[in-house]
């Protein structure tokens, strides 16, 4: 039989696993009212988290796993895992494309990053290329590390120098004017978190949603 300080232990690790799973963010705050500070733009929201907006105030979400768009403009906010809880009159929401589900945790992002290799599709290449973690269709990502803090982008299938993004919550590559090759081959780089990913060969210079261009890592 368990003892007591075993049954004790094992209760405390399921808490904490719990309580791991249920503060992993949900959403992203894809733009904001200019007076409004928390949450901000490209920040993390996770489920269970209340808003207050003011009479003017207003905020864009974009949900990722259930690839849900809101604009919600004034009042109380409560953030689910799929969608908001909040006066539908102020709420307005729609479904954008996006990776949903198959957008990759910071964990497994890493791994992939780092682990996961194949052989190069060009003719004759001998070099092992890593296998991207997504497939984008839009030619201007939105990167989103975990941490704030510069972000280094460079292309693995294509002699191109590493560029250094500004530091910051996020790099938007449609805001900063950067396209990246359709069918090009990338990894994103912030800290300590990398992660691997394609853009499409039929990608476009499209104006998709934050949503439909989200890197997370």
């Amino acid at each position: 039989m368990y003892s007591r300080i075993q049954i004790a232990a094992f209760a405390l690790i399921l808490s904490l696993n719990i309580s791991a799973a249920w503060a992993a963010p949900a959403a992203l705050v894809e733009d904001a009212s200019p007076d409004l500070s928390d949450p901000g733009a490209m920040d993390y929201l996770e489920p269970g988290r209340v808003i207050e907006l003011k009479p003017g105030q207003w905020l864009v979400i974009g949900y990722m796993a259930s690839c849900v768009q809101e604009e919600i403009r004034g009042g109380r906010v409560v953030i689910g895992t799929e969608r908001s809880t909040a006066d539908e009159t102020k709420l307005k929401r729609s479904k954008v494309p996006c990776q949903g589900s198959a957008q990759l945790s910071q964990a497994q992002a890493g791994k992939s990053a780092a682990m996961v290799f194949r052989k190069s599709p060009a003719k004759g290449a001998a070099s092992n290329l890593p296998e991207a973690a997504l497939t984008l269709t839009s030619l201007s990502p939105l990167l989103r590390p975990e941490a704030a803090g510069p972000i280094r982008l460079t292309r693995l299938d294509a002699a191109e120098a590493p560029r250094d993004l500004p530091a910051g919550r996020a790099a938007d590559l449609q805001k900063l004017g950067i396209q990246l090759a359709a069918g090009g081959l990338y990894r994103a780089e912030a800290g300590q978190q990398a992660v691997v990913f394609r853009i499409d060969p039929a990608a476009k210079a499209d104006s998709l949603p934050p949503l439909s261009r989200l890197v997370r890592f």
